[in-house]
């Protein structure tokens, strides 16, 4: 067997199977091949689902002989020696990972593919193929409000800062009074790296106390916030 690729999915981007086909009792008990009666021989690709914290891999394998093959998927920090176990013995080629359950870190996965199912234990052969290193992210950017907002008339100038530790900050926005929300822009004009310095310039129609709600959102979407409020 070979693993020939390994592809790794978004972030919180779950995997679940869709039903397989129905086949005709009939079919089965002739021993004709379903694909002659159109049904497809390989297996339906999987159904995608937002599943937060999720990490989720496919892969593409094959064998020369056409053996059935069923797979072992392991996982290990880049920094730890051995890897663990993550699923055993599954049939399809796709896997999802609740990284909730991970420390923060960079990790690879390991597939080992097997072709048990077609061959005695003795007999039985193994292919292997390991994954690009990923990122765990389960922490939110830290957000913070620097200095005093200076207001002049009708308008207050706030500056906030988003930092992250694995990733980078990916999106930020804010928001008045609990209203919608806006988008902010980084003062290096990219939002590239794991520490970004935003100015907002907040609109105050009238006099007043006002409410600025302010939120940064890493690469897989973990978000902090802070509030400032201030009065015209």
């Amino acid at each position: 067997p070979e693993v020939t690729s390994i592809v790794q999915l978004p972030p919180n981007v779950g995997l679940v199977p869709n039903p397989p086909p129905q086949i005709d009792p009939n079919i089965e008990l002739s021993g004709m091949d379903p694909a002659v009666f159109g049904i497809p021989a390989q297996a339906i690709p999987p159904r995608r689902v937002y599943q937060r914290g999720a990490l989720s891999f496919q892969w593409t394998a094959e064998d020369r002989n056409d053996d059935k093959l069923v797979y072992d998927v392991y996982f290990r920090e880049v920094s730890a020696a051995d890897f663990k176990l993550l699923r055993s013995d599954i049939t399809e080629n796709f896997v999802s990972i609740d990284t909730a359950s991970l420390a923060d870190g960079r990790y690879v996965v390991r597939v080992v593919a097997k072709d048990v199912p077609s061959n005695s234990t003795a007999e039985a052969l193994t292919g292997e193929r390991t994954s690009d290193p990923f990122f765990v992210d389960n922490s939110a950017p830290t957000v913070a409000a620097i200095g005093q907002p200076q207001i002049t008339g009708g308008t207050a100038r706030m500056i906030f800062t988003a930092s992250e530790r694995s990733t980078f900050v990916a999106r930020a926005e804010y928001s008045v009074n609990g209203g919608e929300w806006r988008p902010a822009f980084a003062e290096d004009g990219i939002l590239d790296g794991p520490e970004e310095r935003f100015t907002v310039n907040v609109d105050l129609p009238a006099p007043g106390a006002y409410v600025i709600a302010f939120r940064a959102f890493d690469a897989v979407g973990n978000a902090g916030s802070t509030r400032v409020e201030i009065r015209r």
